[in-house]
């Protein structure tokens, strides 16, 4: 079904007046020409009356304003610092309200997370008495997160003022959806779960020999893809990759990811004795034939919201060793279709990723498992994703509206 259709048959089914949307958020990609990120901003406003999303970003940047389809526009903050991103980007909401006419009654305000984005939304909300959404990517309420930085903690602050007051929360997890209720005692009904979309057909039917040809003195390849950044916690995953070599001298290690850490794992590679089984590439706009080519897939962040590349691996067949965050325990549980261990609990990984290693039979349970329940816990189309993200916008108008 073409993309017309799909928003044909959307249009018909809601039987809500379309509505505007005003969207806060951070992804300056929807600025670049032939983006994924606007290509979908295009295709979500086909759902609606105007999509106005305001982006923060700082003048250096030299980003303008653009009507990107009939009825988007995308907007910069440009601000002087990013300390006054909040400011600058309510300001320019204000404007676009008042330009546009833009009412309680027809416009609901989303926000991509319920920190800072959040926090010009709730302004918008107590301004002009715009129904808010807010959306949820990451375990906020999980104790690494808020150890990782001050920042984390401030934000989690933010969150737990400015939560309670959404008519919607969009989280992409059940974990997520759970601490929210627990924590805040929000009423279960107005928080739904949308996972992220991905595209299933892009990995099912994928054949590569790719890693097995570029490292063909490997025997097992373990494969990790990530941002090399504190959370992911890639050093830990290298102490643990150590113990597993001793036992295992051919398997190798293929870290796919770029980031603030970079030059000090490595040097930590040299420091453990572990370079000939450890290798580093540049991150890849298309991991399929990876997942294809590896023979397990290791994860060990601290948090995650979703956990992309897990869902990913797992619509690949590969078996995954992952720290219990993310997907992990709604959609992978351990020894079913996943191995699972607690964060940061070094003999529970080194057993798991070693089993893998040395039992095909376990791999094999493993992989018939995963692919088919990570596929069955996603969007089944494109637009069953689209017609989910309408109706939770249009669920936070008050009945009546």
């Amino acid at each position: 079904m073409s993309l017309l259709n799909i928003y044909d048959s959307i249009k018909n089914t809601f039987n809500h007046t379309y509505m505007n949307v005003i969207s806060i958020g951070t992804d300056r990609k929807i600025f670049e020409e032939g983006s994924a990120v606007r290509q979908r901003m295009i295709e979500y406003g086909a759902l609606f009356d105007q999509l106005h999303i305001i982006v923060f970003a700082q003048s250096s940047l030299g980003l303008e304003a653009w009507r990107i389809s009939n009825n988007v526009w995308v907007y910069p903050t440009n601000s002087f610092t990013k300390l006054l991103y909040m400011r600058d980007a309510g300001g320019l909401a204000q404007t676009i309200v008042k330009q546009r006419n833009l009412t309680a009654h027809n416009t609901v305000v989303t926000a991509q997370d319920p920190f800072e984005t959040g926090s010009v939304a709730f302004g918008l909300r107590k301004k002009f008495g715009f129904p808010m959404q807010l959306q949820v990517h990451t375990e906020l309420f999980n104790p690494q997160f808020l150890k990782q930085s001050f920042l984390n903690k401030h934000r989690v602050k933010m969150a737990r003022s400015i939560l309670p007051y959404a008519q919607e929360i969009r989280v992409v997890s059940n974990k997520i959806k759970q601490s929210i209720i627990k924590e805040l005692k929000i009423p279960e009904q107005i928080i739904d779960v949308l996972p992220i979309y991905v595209d299933k057909t892009k990995y099912m039917p994928v054949v590569s020999r790719e890693l097995i040809q570029k490292y063909p003195q490997y025997n097992f390849i373990i494969l990790m893809a990530s941002r090399l950044a504190p959370e992911k916690n890639i050093s830990f995953a290298l102490d643990v990759f150590k113990d597993v070599v001793i036992r295992f001298p051919q398997c190798g290690l293929v870290i796919v990811g770029e980031g603030p850490e970079e030059a000090a794992l490595k040097k930590k590679i040299a420091k453990l004795g572990i370079s000939d089984s450890v290798v580093f590439e540049p991150w890849q706009s298309n991991l399929a034939p990876y997942y294809k080519s590896a023979q397990a897939f290791f994860q060990v962040s601290s948090f995650e919201g979703y956990g992309m590349t897990l869902v990913e691996a797992g619509l690949s067949d590969l078996p995954i060793v992952t720290s219990d965050v993310g997907i992990a325990g709604d959609v992978l549980i351990d020894n079913k279709n996943a191995m699972v261990c607690p964060v940061g609990d070094h003999s529970c990984f080194v057993q798991k990723l070693s089993a893998l290693v040395e039992d095909p039979l376990l791999r094999d349970r493993i992989r018939k498992n995963v692919a088919q329940d990570v596929a069955a816990s996603l969007p089944q189309s494109h637009e069953d994703y689209v017609a989910k993200y309408k109706a939770y916008l249009e669920k936070a108008f008050p009945p009546n509206a």
